[in-house]
């Protein structure tokens, strides 16, 4: 009975060693698995994870950072030369840019559209004036021979023409040296203006017109007693003399953003028994100005818009003499079909930047590229056949030639072993 007890519990004792052999087997071999992980750089606590943790996704990261070893850069008199190049193109271009930006005048685009169709707004005619001078040079205007008369044409929705008279006076144009251009010219008293064309539902024009001096006629039709001369008299100052017509308008320069004054003046002969009508367009011009700097626009004195009235263009027509009107020439003022739109704008400070960013990127690649793909070029010409990775900063001068080599061995036999 002792003996079975006592080897009933042998057996017991030996199946827990075993069972505990078994267990620590178990763990140490758990324990080797566990370091050999963490030797991989794992951490095993993270790897028995069912979701992935935030370090899983930094194997998504495609830009890494692979580190490299450090020598003396490697310096040559072509990345020398490359580099001055580089400095000096860049500095003369920021200089060039600056002067562009402070001293160049505005960039000026125009536009033309027509007016607008029906329009209420009246434009002031620019000073005119009318001078005829007796053999082309004397002013003459005796009005015992003729009158020079201006007129306020104004048509409605197409129909009738009503004409209301301006008025005459005399005047002259001077330049804006100071320099006198005519004298003894014949202006409009009140100023006249000009709207839409003759589609429109107004239709504003000014007429100035050369006529013979006339008596007028009884109810018979018979010339009355006056102080006009004869009409063949008339007609032979008339036909020897010049007519001369003066514009004064107002304009901007590209260079400059303060107006200016000009005169324009044009010379028409006459032909005996002929009729001279001159067709004579305005246009606007309406500016737009930008500020130059940031802050201009606030500025006391500034101003972001003009309009002028220029002349754009004429016309002219020639008829047979009528009698019975007396008219020697005609000149009809009025609007041009199309209205002129200019801005002018300066570089922003920004641009001014963005172009040194754009000269630097281009001499960058120009020359930096260049020298540097050099500069890698003749370095790795110097370590060829030598294993890098043994190499350090101390054999190497401060602009990366290698100092002496003769002790390395070539890559190619660093494999093989002395027997």
């Amino acid at each position: 009975m002792k003996r079975m007890g006592a080897a009933s519990f042998g057996a017991k004792q030996t199946g827990t060693r075993k069972a505990a052999a078994e267990e620590k087997q178990g763990l140490t071999a758990d324990g080797d698995e566990q370091r050999s992980a963490e030797s991989e750089g794992l951490n095993v606590e993270d790897a028995r994870r069912l979701c992935p943790s935030t370090n899983d996704l930094k194997w998504v990261d495609q830009f890494p950072y692979v580190p490299s070893y450090r020598f003396h850069p490697y310096r040559s008199v072509a990345g020398a030369t490359c580099s001055l190049l580089l400095g000096f193109v860049f500095f003369l271009r920021m200089v060039s840019s600056t002067m562009d930006f402070v001293d160049l005048p505005p960039v000026v685009t125009e536009s033309r559209e027509q007016f607008p169709r029906d329009s209420t707004e009246q434009y002031t005619l620019p000073r005119i004036g009318v001078q005829f001078r007796e053999n082309g040079w004397r002013p003459f205007n005796d009005p015992r021979y003729m009158q020079i008369n201006f007129d306020q044409g104004v048509i409605q929705r197409s129909g009738n023409i009503t004409y209301t008279q301006l008025g005459s006076r005399e005047c002259a144009f001077v330049d804006k040296d100071g320099r006198l251009i005519a004298d003894d010219a014949r202006c409009p008293r009140t100023t006249g203006h000009l709207q839409g064309d003759f589609h429109d539902v107004t239709f504003a024009f000014v007429r100035a017109r050369l006529a013979r001096c006339d008596n007028g006629t009884d109810v018979e039709g018979k010339p009355l007693p006056g102080m006009c001369m004869p009409p063949a008299a008339i007609d032979s100052v008339i036909y020897e003399g010049v007519l001369y017509l003066f514009e004064q308008e107002d304009d901007m320069r590209v260079d400059s953003s303060e107006p200016f004054m000009r005169i324009r003046q044009w010379r028409r002969e006459f032909v005996t028994g002929t009729h001279i009508s001159s067709d004579i367009y305005f246009t606007v011009r309406k500016v737009t100005q930008e500020a130059r700097y940031i802050f201009d626009a606030y500025l006391p004195g500034f101003s972001a818009g003009f309009t002028f009235m220029l002349l754009d263009d004429y016309q002219e027509t020639y008829t047979d003499f009528d009698e019975v009107a007396a008219q020697y020439a005609a000149f009809y003022f009025r609007l041009a079909p199309e209205m002129i739109r200019q801005r002018r704008s300066y570089t922003s400070l920004f641009a001014l930047f963005e172009s040194w960013g754009a000269s630097g990127a281009f001499l960058f690649v120009l020359f930096g590229l260049t020298a540097q793909n050099w500069n890698a070029w003749r370095f790795n010409r110097q370590v060829a056949g030598l294993d890098i990775r043994k190499l350090d900063r101390a054999q190497f001068t401060q602009h990366g030639r290698l100092i002496d080599k003769s002790f390395q061995m070539p890559r190619e036999f660093q494999c093989m072993s002395a027997e």
